[in-house]
């Protein structure tokens, strides 16, 4: 396959590759996305599942609710401390 038009040969675009490469390319690409969709699907319905799973258990402990709100409050709280450091660094 020739890229320049040298010696008789057809130039890339001229010889019909370009075609044939595009095709294939996006045949690759739906492919691949139907493969990542197909996966990403699947690992969630499993944590929903697994999560339905141990919804009843964490339902039945009192302060399980109570423990969670203060573990999520104090992630996000040091999250926000680590953002504002993290822009004072670079500023």
């Amino acid at each position: 396959m020739g890229v320049l038009s040298r010696g008789g040969r057809k130039s890339f675009r001229e010889s019909g590759d370009l075609w044939v490469s595009w095709l294939g390319g996006a045949f690759q690409s739906i492919l691949l996305g139907a493969i990542f969709v197909g996966i990403a699907a699947s690992t969630d319905a499993l944590y929903a599942l697994r999560a339905g799973a141990v919804a009843p258990l964490l339902a039945g402990l009192g302060n399980a609710k109570r423990f969670g709100m203060y573990l999520s409050g104090s992630i996000f709280i040091g999250l926000g401390i680590l953002a504002a450091c993290a822009s004072l660094k670079r500023g």
